[in-house]
């Protein structure tokens, strides 16, 4: 490991015990063991215990943002609130710089009482500045949170959003030596989460080490060099994001086989989404901006399913939807009797920019979702001249005309583009 890193983690676990009577009797008597030099194993659950994580190992360099991605509960939270120094761990060693900024919970660190001008003073105290220090800095906070007309006010009367909005620029412009993020962006409004991401560029070129816990695929994308991929309290190191969130991708699928989902135990006991074909006019997954495609879903059918409609969606590979077709749109509903079933998803054709693109989608009955796959295909789109432009998604024909006088006779000139 580098002696350099801004955070390492070795052998790091974690537990918790379920039931709040067994936890304060366990405290009790680790305390006890302590004074009279017996520690307990702390290697062993006792009854009602559980791993939050188990054996993690982490090195994050300076100026390197490591996205933290995962199930719910996975222990994602966790193992920011172990590098932040709020827990102890159980078992192994946690090394962190010491000047570390965190934005782990909507208010957290903020005196209710206080305005947002004294909490800036008090935060920029805890991480070690000097007031004079915090002064300098004290204006480009204001604005980056937008908040010049309420930094004098109790944050108390504030929203979620205003929290966020000076929660981050707090911890982003103390020049911190460590960041975590605990999904905090999801509170505020497109235009922020922008300029968040941004400025966590700004930061990594300055030196900081980032730990970034989000649900969101395209911020993960966008600010992150690498990935933690944690689930059931294991976490593995991915070099790649694609390959963290290919991962995380069958986690989800083998999840929903399973009927895990949002905790319904029948909610794939109707139909069960086998396999998928793209069909296209040539080999392999590669696809002409503006060709044909046609996608065939096979499903097994357990139980007799009237008045379905099929859905697909399109993402792109940073996690933003590009398209959606339904067939309930079109006016087309599908009787599905035991057995196996197909259906076929004829687009004439998919204009989208060249890059990589996702498909995924199944099956509704009244907005129930009866049969899902959150990933059923890559897909790779090229141009055919090479020249097309990779801004935005879709790749759109056009005509161009323009008419020039001169002395009195209209000249016009044409152009064409061509996807």
């Amino acid at each position: 490991m580098s002696s350099n890193a801004a955070v390492t983690l070795q052998g790091v676990s974690k537990k918790y015990c379920r039931s709040l009577k067994r936890s304060m009797i366990y405290g009790l008597t680790d305390i006890a063991r302590d004074l009279v030099c017996f520690p307990a194993r702390v290697d062993n659950l006792r009854a009602e215990e559980y791993w939050a994580l188990r054996n993690i190992s982490l090195t994050v360099e300076p100026g390197e943002c490591i996205g933290v991605i995962g199930p719910n509960g996975a222990g994602k939270s966790t193992l920011l609130k172990l590098v932040g120094g709020i827990y102890p761990p159980d078992t192994g060693r946690i090394r962190v710089r010491p000047r570390v900024g965190t934005l782990l919970e909507v208010g957290a660190g903020f005196h209710p009482l206080l305005s947002g001008r004294e909490n800036i003073f008090i935060n920029g105290s805890i991480l070690g500045l000097k007031n004079q220090q915090i002064r300098k800095r004290l204006d480009e906070i204001v604005a980056f949170a937008d908040l010049e007309e309420f930094i004098d006010s109790p944050v108390k009367h504030y929203s979620s959003g205003m929290y966020v909005r000076l929660g981050f620029a707090v911890a982003a412009h103390l020049n911190p030596d460590v960041f975590l993020v605990d999904e905090a962006l999801a509170v505020g409004d497109t235009a922020f989460r922008i300029k968040c991401i941004n400025r966590i560029a700004e930061m990594r070129e300055e030196g900081t080490a980032i730990l970034f816990v989000s649900h969101s695929e395209m911020q993960v994308r966008m600010a992150a060099s690498r990935c933690l991929l944690i689930n059931h309290s294991k976490a593995e190191t991915y070099d790649y994001v694609d390959e963290a969130f290919l991962s995380y991708q069958n986690i989800i699928n083998e999840s929903n086989s399973a009927g895990e989902l949002a905790g319904h135990a029948d909610y794939y006991s109707d139909v069960e989404l086998i396999d998928v074909k793209l069909k296209m006019p040539y080999a392999g997954d590669l696809l002409i901006s503006g060709d044909p495609i046609n996608v065939q879903l096979r499903f097994n059918v357990h139980t007799p399913v009237s008045d379905a409609h099929i859905i697909m969606r399109v993402w792109t590979a940073q996690g933003e939807l590009a398209a959606t077709v339904n067939s309930r749109d079109a006016g087309t509903s599908f009787n599905l009797p035991c057995g196996e079933a197909s259906i076929n998803i004829a687009l004439d054709q998919l204009p989208l920019v060249p890059g990589k693109f996702r498909f995924a989608g199944g099956l509704l009955q009244k907005n129930r979702i009866i049969a899902w796959s959150t990933q059923l295909a890559w897909l790779h789109i090229k141009s055919k001249s090479g020249q097309l432009s990779t801004e935005g998604i879709m790749a759109l024909s056009a005509q161009f005309e323009m008419k020039s006088r001169t002395k009195g006779i209209d000249i016009p000139l044409h152009g064409n583009i061509i996807s």
